[in-house]
């Protein structure tokens, strides 16, 4: 193993969800065990720990910590320990020969299956079936992605009785560069909808949210920035009204440096201020958030934490 010398950003896709619950998508968010990974990562260890906030009752000690195995750019495992040496979880996927995620499963400290997941996918290499199951392998859910040409024009989730539980219908208007989908329960009854409008580059600059009736309840709208990140993200109700406003500011890395919450009806501010130290391929090795809230007539630290991560690299040959 070694940590030097520079190489091309791998096209790493990360997992990381509590066992509690299975997750919702092919897609799940990243780690922050992963986050923002360049370079051949063979090994992730990270440990967290708490310094101010509701978790600190450890005195500062490590909170958790989390290791992640990677095979040829690809997570092939990733475990939690809480504390720092009890195995808490741990999750296993398989990939097939082209590098598609087939089998995704969480399994507790004895090696029981808390859920898993099986991906299906056409000869286009596209995900058309999500199969999940719970504890003792029981069938939970089959998600259905339906397409047309390029394009996912619907999804369909069925319960373990075969029975349509919801769906989902897509919609794109390249004139009005909109894209839009409305969530339907089993009898056709519409949810919701949610209509995004995309500028020149295909980032949403607007999210309109619709209640079953076609009111509008929520409207989002999105300034971005350097590295394609949202800097500014202005959250209105149904009347126009501003309910929150969340600026960012990043480092030369794309980081977020600080990130400032304002609430107006209640004149609250929450600021989350971030210090990165970096490795020689640009990875972070130590990140320290502290979280402040700040009103009119106070400002006050409610929590503190600092990540470190420990990163082995692959031999350079």
């Amino acid at each position: 193993m070694v940590r030097a010398g520079v190489f091309a950003v791998l096209p790493i896709v990360l997992m990381f969800v509590p066992v509690a619950s299975a997750p919702a998508a092919v897609v799940p968010p990243e780690p922050d065990a992963a986050e923002g990974l360049v370079g051949p990562v063979s090994e992730v260890e990270l440990r967290e720990t708490v310094l101010r906030g509701p978790e600190s009752g450890a005195g500062g000690r490590t909170s958790r910590r989390d290791i992640l195995s990677f095979e040829e750019g690809q997570l092939v495992r990733q475990e939690r320990y809480e504390p720092a040496n009890e195995l808490l979880w741990e999750s296993r996927r398989t990939y097939n020969d082209d590098g598609d995620l087939v089998d995704w499963r969480a399994l507790d400290s004895e090696d029981g299956v808390n859920w898993r997941y099986e991906y299906v996918y056409d000869s286009r290499g596209r995900v058309v079936r999500e199969i999940s199951y719970g504890a003792g392998e029981n069938l939970e859910q089959i998600l259905l992605h339906e397409y047309r040409d390029d394009e996912l024009v619907e999804d369909v989730m069925y319960g373990p009785d075969n029975s349509i539980q919801w769906r989902k219908a897509y919609d794109y208007d390249e004139e009005e560069d909109t894209r839009r989908w409305s969530v339907y329960y089993s009898d056709g009854t519409r949810i919701k909808q949610i209509r995004e409008r995309v500028d020149e580059r295909g980032r949403v600059v607007e999210e309109t949210h619709r209640d079953q009736l076609g009111t509008t309840y929520e409207r989002i709208e999105y300034t971005y920035g350097p590295f394609n990140h949202p800097v500014v993200e202005e959250s209105y109700d149904g009347q126009g009204e501003l309910q929150r406003r969340t600026e960012r500011e990043l480092d030369t890395r794309g980081n977020v440096v600080r990130e400032r919450l304002m609430l107006p009806h209640d004149d609250t501010e929450r600021i989350v201020s971030r210090d990165y130290e970096y490795d020689e391929y640009g990875n972070w090795i130590r990140k320290q958030t502290t979280t402040e809230l700040v009103q009119s007539d106070s400002r006050r630290v409610v929590e503190e934490k600092v990540l470190r991560r420990t990163i082995e690299y692959e031999q350079e040959t």
